[in-house]
């Protein structure tokens, strides 16, 4: 929750997340508050004072991307998250089951993701931050990101490397993300 991984998104959204932390972020907060998902369109008419900050927040992104659903996750050994999915087609196009079948897949990869953390942490003994580090290795992140998004430095970052590197017994980023896929495969 206090990074964000992402794919597919604008400059303009990247920029506003990139300024801001999860904790910062309104119409997050209050989604995982809820623990249910909604759809961005209707986020608005939710009983809530939002701020003029959030309801900027949420137009960007709908003129941005478009309308999506927001989905809080919740995870094993106290590992939440939080997904929004944009779709090309209007939420009329959708059945009113749809927004609950999209969270309760999302919830199993998430839960799936979550053993599948664990047991690396477990089976390579990582400590909680190299397997920090490795996840966001395995997302193709550069030690700079990684830093910026764990909130240490550079430095910081490259002793976490060298220590996932001699863990695994490999000497490169790729290899350490192959062999980080070979320990958990029996899982």
């Amino acid at each position: 929750m206090g990074r964000y991984v992402a794919s597919g998104l604008t400059p303009a959204i990247i920029e506003y997340i990139e300024s801001r932390r999860a904790q910062d972020d309104p119409v997050m907060n209050y989604v995982m508050t809820k623990g249910r998902p909604f759809w961005l369109s209707e986020l608005e008419k939710e009983p809530h004072d939002w701020s003029a900050e959030a309801i900027k927040r949420i137009h960007l992104a709908l003129s941005e991307m478009g309308d999506g659903i927001l989905v809080p996750l919740f995870g094993p050994f106290h590992n939440s998250a939080y997904n929004y999915i944009s779709f090309d087609k209007p939420t009329e196009f959708f059945d009113d089951i749809f927004i609950w079948q999209m969270q309760g897949l999302l919830q199993a990869v998430h839960v799936q993701y979550c053993f599948i953390r664990e047991s690396l942490r477990s089976n390579i003994k990582l400590t909680p931050r190299e397997s920090d580090v490795l996840e966001l290795i395995t997302f193709g992140k550069t030690n700079p990101e990684i830093a910026i998004l764990l909130g240490i430095s550079a430095n910081t970052v490259t002793g976490y490397v060298k220590q996932i590197f001699l863990k695994l017994n490999v000497s490169d980023r790729v290899s350490a993300a192959i062999a980080a896929r070979h320990y958990h495969r029996g899982y």
